[in-house]
């Protein structure tokens, strides 16, 4: 899937399956806003409309599905996907949130990467085809057709491995990548090329990427390797080590 800096709206109110969808949503390179309530959601909808919706069903005060209704009600959200998590599972259930509108039906408990697969899905069919030869984060968009790089009307080209290893990290942003991996990953090989060879290309790339203003986008994790900050994180510090060894 490309990224498109998709922003997800999460509408649960159980703090654990909350923070699972968080974690797994910003992983997977999304912008993610949280609500408990109805109420909550409708005021982060009007303030940053979301590219896609994750509701509950049984919610402090109104339901989930009163918020379909809601949305399929407004001329300027009716067109917004939605994928309802809950773990109500009777047919009829069902029926009634297809019925008022819902895009796809998860039930809980979900294995997280159905959950992802199907918002990849959804947001694909969304968005449409335009843009599927880019893959942007945060204004700076990489694109696989041209193999060149570009943000702000700027742009530099990239070589064969350097449009590898940048294509790889954008893919799995916030990752912490060891040398190690990103040599199986993106050489295909562990044994025959030295570890030394990957700070070599991320010095070219940071060194492309600082033609565009954006050379702190890769962060160097002491003793451990390399990750790709998204906006969010390049301010506050990126979460601990959590994938790619």
């Amino acid at each position: 899937m490309y990224l498109m800096n998709f922003r997800i709206l999460v509408l649960e109110d159980e703090p654990d399956i909350q923070e699972l969808l968080r974690l797994n949503l910003t992983m997977a390179g999304y912008i993610v806003d949280l609500a408990l309530t109805v109420d909550d959601a409708r005021r982060l909808i009007a303030q940053t409309p979301p590219d896609l919706i994750l509701c509950d069903w049984n919610l402090p005060g109104q339901s989930g599905v009163a918020l379909l209704t809601w949305l399929r009600s407004d001329p300027s959200h009716f067109k917004t996907p939605v994928i309802m998590v809950t773990a109500r599972d009777g047919d009829d259930e069902k029926s009634m949130a297809f019925e008022r509108g819902t895009d796809d039906y998860i039930t809980k408990p979900f294995k997280n990467r159905e959950l992802l697969a199907r918002v990849g899905a959804l947001l694909r069919r969304s968005s449409g085809s335009m843009h599927q030869d880019l893959l942007e984060i945060d204004g700076l968009v990489l694109n696989h057709a041209e193999r060149c790089l570009f943000a702000k009307n700027q742009q530099v080209s990239l070589g064969p491995t350097e449009y590898k290893l940048l294509n790889y990290l954008m893919r799995h942003p916030l990752r912490v990548h060891t040398r190690s991996h990103l040599l199986e990953r993106v050489w295909g090989e562990r044994g025959e090329v030295e570890q030394r060879v990957v700070d070599v290309y991320v010095a070219r790339l940071r060194k492309a990427l600082s033609a565009l203003g954006q050379a702190e986008r890769i962060e160097t994790v002491r003793s451990n390797g390399y990750r790709f900050l998204i906006a969010e994180r390049r301010q506050a510090g990126a979460e601990p080590a959590s994938g790619g060894a």
